[in-house]
């Protein structure tokens, strides 16, 4: 039987100002408290995933979202205690991303070319941050954009197995050894040890090009892209361009 899954995406500079009707709706206490100590470009991201989810969940269960309260597990993933129900959220500094579907989920979203202050771009010591072999990878890459593309590329792939999982990054942390198949269009990428991982990826511009990743248990997941066009969600009719599931 083909799981299903939904997909949210949006550029966060196309999301209206959060008002504090909004935040008193969406958010429950402990999230509201969280909400104003963080940064105000951290603080609207976080909201919108939270938001984005509560619509999305509150459409799929037919109840108002200001009744949806997130549970955690140890490892800080939010879940809901409702069968058959399952999301992740992810967001970098110019996209937030949600995914709800029918099995477990783990999503991530990052800009390729991120960068933080004066910090060295991490795809310069990829020895540091990958399995030695994913970073051998990043290594072969001939330009400085295509490192930046592979290794960001991998480590969307290790996170959102992370968050698959409900594990810590920490406890994959150069130890995920993930092959690409950079000759072949989806690319083609499997784990060496240890349980698979089905994968799609897709290339997606705003200010910044992002590269959004979904891992599922699932080989024939079916995913519905819909994307925010600054009023409402529209469906994005593109099949993964980086990685598609594959054996």
């Amino acid at each position: 039987m083909t799981a299903n899954a939904t997909l949210f995406y949006g550029a966060i500079d196309l999301f209206p100002a959060v008002s504090p009707e909004q935040t008193d709706y969406y958010l429950t206490q402990p999230e509201q408290q969280r909400f104003k100590r963080m940064r105000p470009e951290v603080a609207k991201r976080f909201f919108l995933g939270r938001k984005l989810t509560k619509d999305a969940l509150a459409q799929t269960l037919t109840c108002p979202a200001r009744e949806i309260a997130f549970s955690y597990t140890s490892n800080g993933k939010p879940f809901i205690n409702e069968k058959g129900c399952f999301f992740s959220i992810s967001h970098s500094n110019s996209a937030v991303a949600v995914v709800i579907g029918d099995c477990e989920l783990g999503l991530d979203v990052e800009q390729f070319e991120r960068r933080s202050g004066n910090i060295a771009p991490p795809w310069l010591q990829p020895e540091s941050f990958l399995h030695p072999h994913s970073a051998a990878l990043v290594q072969r890459a001939e330009s400085k954009t295509d490192k930046a593309r592979v290794f960001t590329l991998l480590w969307t792939l290790m996170e959102s197995r992370v968050k698959l999982e409900g594990s810590g990054i920490h406890r994959v942390l150069k130890s995920l050894a993930i092959d690409l198949d950079l000759q072949r269009s989806p690319m083609c990428a499997k784990v060496l040890e240890g349980a698979n991982t089905w994968w799609q990826a897709w290339e997606r511009p705003t200010g910044a090009a992002d590269v959004v990743t979904l891992a599922s248990n699932e080989r024939d997941l079916n995913t519905e892209w819909l994307v925010w066009q600054g009023n409402s969600f529209t469906a994005w009719n593109q099949q993964p361009s980086l990685i598609s599931a594959t054996d």
